[in-house]
C-alpha cells in the first residue's frame, strides 16, 4: 500500500461509513413502521435531514458544571471513532491495527459517553435539595442525583456487563490466528482452527 492510498483510506473509508451511517437511522425506522403495519418516515429523514435541521439551530451553552469539557468531549468523541474506523483501513501499522490499540479506543467511547452524561443536566433533572420524608429517616436534606448523572451511573453498570459478549466476539478471529494484529486476520486464507459442516 503506497502512502496515497494510505491517506485515501484512512481519510475516504470514515467519510464513506459517515455517509452510510445518516442513512441506517431511517432504514431502522422504515422497518419498525413495515413491521408495525405502517408506512413512517422517509429513509433520509432520521439521519440527513436532521443533521441539516440542528445545524440550522440555535448554538446553545449545555447545562453543565464545567461546560468547556463537555464540549471538549464531544469532539474528543468524534476523533476517537474516526481513529478506529480508520486503524482499520492499514492492517499494515501494526501500531495501530491491531485488537488492543482498537478494543482500547472503544474502552475510551464509552468512557466519554459517561463523562458526558455525568456532566450534562437538563431543566427537569437539575441537582437540587429535597426534603427525605421517608419514614425513620429524620427528615434530614439530601441531594439527588440529576437525571442524566442517573442515567450515567445505568450506562456504567450496563457497559461493564454488556461489553463482554462484544469484546469475545472481536477476540475470537484473532485468538483463531493466535495474532493480536489485524492484518493476521484480514489478510491471507483465514482457517479455523475446528472443522464447521453445513451439511444438514
Amino acid at each position: 500500500m503506497t502512502l496515497m492510498e494510505c491517506i485515501l483510506s484512512v481519510v475516504g473509508i470514515p467519510l464513506i461509513a459517515f455517509a452510510v451511517s445518516t442513512v441506517i437511522p431511517g432504514v431502522q425506522r422504515k422497518v419498525q413502521a413495515r413491521i408495525q403495519r405502517r408506512i413512517g418516515p422517509s429513509i433520509l429523514t432520521p439521519g440527513l435531514w436532521a443533521l441539516f435541521k440542528f445545524l440550522a439551530k440555535e448554538v446553545k451553552r449545555p447545562f453543565s458544571e464545567m461546560p468547556r469539557l463537555y464540549n471538549l468531549l464531544t469532539v474528543l468523541g468524534f476523533l476517537v471513532l474516526w481513529v478506529i474506523l480508520a486503524s482499520t483501513t492499514v492492517p499494515s501499522i501494526h501500531v495501530v491495527s491491531n485488537i488492543v490499540f482498537i478494543t482500547g479506543l472503544l474502552k475510551v467511547k464509552e468512557m466519554i459517553y459517561l463523562i458526558m452524561g455525568s456532566l450534562s443536566n437538563s431543566i427537569m433533572g437539575v441537582r437540587m435539595p429535597i426534603p427525605d420524608i421517608c419514614k425513620g429517616s429524620g427528615f434530614r436534606e439530601v441531594l439527588r442525583l440529576s437525571l442524566e448523572q442517573l442515567g450515567a451511573l445505568r450506562a456504567y453498570k450496563l457497559i461493564t456487563v454488556g461489553s463482554f459478549p462484544l469484546y469475545i466476539g472481536l477476540a475470537l478471529p484473532f485468538i483463531a490466528r493466535r495474532s493480536i494484529f489485524l492484518e493476521s486476520v484480514v489478510g491471507g486464507n483465514f482457517s479455523l482452527p475446528f472443522q464447521v459442516s453445513l451439511e444438514p
